[in-house]
This record gives structure tokens, C-alpha cells and sequence, in this order.
């Protein structure tokens, strides 16, 4: 990914990565800034070395990244994606608890997930509120602060726009930075997973000096139909 991302105009600029070397997490957690946020932290950890948590619309695209000859081993959030009588949180639970199990007994940091918990893009202006689950899995997660920014005066704005508009967006818009502070490992410590999933994105807000929002993926997408049933009345009228 070092390679590939220049190509498209793309630097990574990463602060705190002995945060993640010294750290035996098997679960790195980020913001959502963009559809190629995933990509971006592949520069950190490439994606050989983790299992990416992601929705079945990008399912086309990794097929064919895969076929190019990316190791990409995916964790497809929807139910349609798994075996009968399993399910995500079931897919998710195993993984983690065989890497961990992996990385007390070796020392060795394991092969980690790489999961957004706010389920949507946010493009950077707010935090969402997180998906608790993975937090009540009792282990520790690495924290990723991600920003996203270019030296034009056009921004990107990566919310209702497809994935192949994003990515010639990115082709055609030269120097688009990500910077990636990699946080100190948090865990539990007890508490509720409503309590830590709230810690972790209190965290990574206050790093990057956004306020945390009380909206929720669900919102956004309420929001999406909202707009498109607008602009569907207007074509109509």
C-alpha cells in the first residue's frame, strides 16, 4: 500500500506507531472519515497482517482487489455474508478471542481487526456514536485518530457520493493527506461496554479536538433517505 498510494495522489503522514508495534490488541479501532479510510491505515498495517470489519457494498471492489493479488481477508458485517446458523458477532467473537489467546502465549502481536464502530462515514467534523459490540468483548483495542485534508481549496466530501466517484476523486485530485495518530492501547478496565466504547471515541474526539456526536449510523442513513426522497419530490413536482 506504500507503494500503491502515491499513485493515486495519496500520503499518509503516521505519528505513534510504536503504540501499535508494542502492543499485543487485537483490535484496532478508528474514526471514519472516508471510504478509503481502511486503505490509508493499510500504510500502518498492511492487510495482510489484520481482518478488515466491512459492510457487503464493498464486496465487488475487495473480490477484485483480491484477484489483483491483495491479501484482503474481510469480515462482512451483514448476515447474508456468513454461514448458516452464524452471524457476525459470532464471526467477530472467535477471531478475537483466538488472537488473543494467540498473542499471550507468543508475545507476538497478533493478526488484528481493523473495525470503524461509528458504521458510517462522518468525514471528519464530527464522532459518531460507536457500535458497542466489539467492546464487550473484554480486550484491549489500539485507538487510530484519523484526519483527512489536501493544500486545494476543494474539499472532499465523501458522504452520498459512490465508491468509484470517491476513488476518481482521489485520482484526480492530487496531494490528499491522511494523518494517522495511532493511540496509546485502551481496555476495559471493567467496565460496562457502553462505558469503554464511549471512552475510546471520547478519546479519540478530544485528539483530534472534534466534538462527539449524538447521532448514530442509523441517523445518518434516516438522514440519506430523507434527502433522496426531497430531491425525488423535486424531479417530480
Amino acid at each position: 500500500m506504500k507503494v500503491a498510494a502515491p499513485l493515486w495522489g495519496v500520503c499518509t503522514r503516521i505519528q505513534g506507531l510504536d503504540n501499535l508495534r508494542e502492543s499485543l490488541a487485537p483490535i484496532v479501532v478508528s474514526n471514519h472519515i472516508s471510504d478509503f479510510d481502511a486503505c490509508a491505515i493499510w500504510t500502518v498495517n498492511p492487510p495482510a497482517d489484520q481482518r478488515l470489519v466491512v459492510n457487503m457494498h464493498w464486496k465487488k471492489v475487495i473480490n477484485a482487489a483480491r484477484c489483483l493479488g491483495w491479501p484482503i481477508d474481510p469480515i462482512f458485517t451483514e448476515s447474508e455474508a456468513h454461514k448458516k446458523g452464524s452471524n457476525v458477532k459470532d464471526v467477530l467473537r472467535t477471531e478475537v478471542e483466538s488472537s488473543q489467546a494467540e498473542a499471550t502465549s507468543s508475545g507476538i502481536p497478533p493478526k488484528r481487526l481493523l473495525i470503524f464502530p461509528e458504521g458510517k462515514t462522518s468525514s471528519g467534523i464530527i464522532v459518531m456514536v460507536f457500535n458497542w459490540y466489539i467492546f464487550g468483548l473484554d480486550a484491549p483495542v489500539v485507538p487510530v485518530a484519523l484526519r483527512l485534508w489536501n493544500p486545494w481549496p476543494l474539499q472532499i466530501q465523501c458522504n452520498g457520493c459512490s465508491i468509484i466517484r470517491n476513488l476518481l476523486t482521489l485520482w484526480f485530485l492530487p496531494i490528499v493527506v491522511y494523518d494517522i495518530d495511532i493511540l496509546p492501547e485502551m481496555s476495559s478496565r471493567g467496565r460496562s461496554k457502553d462505558l469503554y466504547a464511549e471512552e475510546v471515541r471520547s478519546t479519540i474526539a478530544e485528539y483530534l479536538d472534534i466534538p462527539c456526536s449524538s447521532f448514530a449510523a442509523k441517523d445518518k442513513v434516516a438522514f440519506g433517505k430523507e434527502i433522496l426522497a426531497q430531491r425525488t419530490d423535486s424531479r417530480t413536482d
